[in-house]
């Protein structure tokens, strides 16, 4: 049905977000793993994490279709 083509669309694409944000901490990881880049790396993984969980959580709001 329409609807629930819908929710699994909306679904893919959340999923996706998250798929992104942890395909990318690896590389911020390694690349800053010297003790004087916590701060950094951390600052940077953590605003990774947020920017996507806000997009995942529009991503299954209908009205962002």
């Amino acid at each position: 049905s329409k609807a629930t083509s819908d929710k699994l669309s909306r679904l893919d694409y959340a999923g996706i977000s998250m798929m992104i944000a942890g395909s990318n901490m690896p590389p911020i990881y390694y690349a800053m793993y010297c003790k004087p880049n916590h701060f950094w790396r951390n600052f940077y993984m953590i605003g990774q994490w947020a920017v996507c969980s806000l997009v995942f959580l529009s991503s299954l709001w209908s009205q962002f279709d």
